[in-house]
């Protein structure tokens, strides 16, 4: 049953546990129609009948696989830190045309 979940959240690009049941019958039985996935009546039965927070429970596992392949983050650097200068105070020049300001936020 659990292989059967993780295709179809998988198919519907991982989606939390309350969207995934919402949207199970009707994918499960688009699947089933066009061959991508086969289930017995009694697995059909248990994953409709799954509540989303048991299916969180089930997918928590690849979910902890996918996070540490899918997070990236910045990392400091010594190669640009050398050559952006930086100015402080009244240097600025603010108030000119095309002045900008820009940070980078890692997530």
């Amino acid at each position: 049953m659990r292989k059967a979940l993780v295709k179809v959240w998988a198919i519907l690009n991982y989606p939390c546990g309350k969207r995934l049941h919402a949207a199970l019958p009707e994918t499960v039985s688009a699947l089933e129609r066009f061959g991508e996935i086969e289930l017995t009546a009694e697995v059909r039965g248990k994953l409709l009948s799954m509540s989303a927070s048991t299916a969180d429970r089930r997918l928590s596992p690849e979910k902890r696989n996918l996070e540490a392949k899918s997070r990236h983050r910045t990392r400091p650097g010594s190669l640009l830190k050398h050559q952006i200068p930086v100015r402080t105070f009244t240097e600025w020049g603010e108030d000119r045309v095309g002045f900008l300001e820009a940070d980078l936020v890692g997530l």
